[in-house]
């Protein structure tokens, strides 16, 4: 009868540290993110939320979708700046939130999008002759070749992205 007893407690308290455990390690609240993007003119507050809430993100798909955010709000608040070398500042690192991104979860097509609309405006930040000597130093065909595959991978019923690929193809 003790054994029993003595079983029971166990059990009910292993419950308890697995419910408090699960209130600790609570997950990234995403509403609040999407909802600071969706209400205020300030894409500095939900970068700044995003920010403090990276360290807590699980490793892979949550990580990922934190820095996806992350590299969506660089580009809004690149946008708003008149500096091109602020621009480029701010681009640059929504550049490196998307490839962080890509890194955790590379199948999530979000990274590649957020990674591409940040390259795209931090080039225009440029004359015609940087983007030229930047674009030939950073265009990597098999680099490009390979993001285009995983995006195929990733979203097979996505027609346009292997249209994209041929289209690209046909350009080497």
């Amino acid at each position: 009868l003790y054994n029993i007893n003595n079983m029971r407690k166990n059990a009910v308290l292993t419950v308890i540290a697995a419910m408090l455990a699960s209130v600790c390690h609570a997950s990234v609240d995403f509403k609040k993110a999407d909802d600071l993007f969706n209400k205020t003119d300030n894409p500095t507050e939900c970068l700044t939320y995003l920010e403090s809430v990276l360290p807590e993100a699980a490793k892979g798909k949550e990580k990922a979708e934190v820095l996806c955010r992350m590299a969506k709000a660089c580009i809004m608040i690149g946008q708003k700046e008149t500096s091109k070398e602020k621009k480029r500042e701010i681009f640059g690192k929504g550049i490196s939130y998307a490839e962080q991104a890509i890194a955790e979860d590379p199948k999530n097509p979000e990274g590649y999008m957020w990674h591409s609309g940040n390259v795209g405006r931090e080039c225009q930040t440029r004359s015609f002759a940087e983007q030229a000597k930047k674009l030939s130093s950073f265009l990597n065909a098999q680099k490009a070749m390979g993001m285009i595959d995983v995006l195929i991978d990733a979203q097979n019923d996505f027609k346009n992205v292997n249209d994209v690929r041929s289209l690209f193809e046909l350009s080497l």
